[in-house]
């Protein structure tokens, strides 16, 4: 095997690393909760990237997905659901 000192030393020197893992677990999350049937689930405070307006759309009406909006407003619509 190589020498990764190289490699690791030029890593630890980058200034910012781009790295999404929030955006992976959040679609196997929310993925997995869509197959067990779960409804009405909340996104945000912003939407993962994957989800355009277009999807966003269907996913509402098939299953209830919605932006979350004001803390007031979420807790009314949860607690009268």
């Amino acid at each position: 095997m190589g020498n990764n000192s190289a490699g690791i030393e030029q890593a630890q020197s980058m200034e910012g690393f781009p790295y999404s893992e929030f955006e992976q677990k959040a679609i196997v999350i929310l993925l997995t909760l869509l197959s067990l049937g779960v409804k009405n689930i909340y996104t945000g405070p912003t939407a993962p990237a994957f989800l355009t307006d277009n999807l966003l759309a269907i996913f509402n009406e098939k299953f209830g997905m919605r932006p979350i909006t004001t803390v007031e407003q979420n807790l009314q619509d949860i607690l009268t659901a």
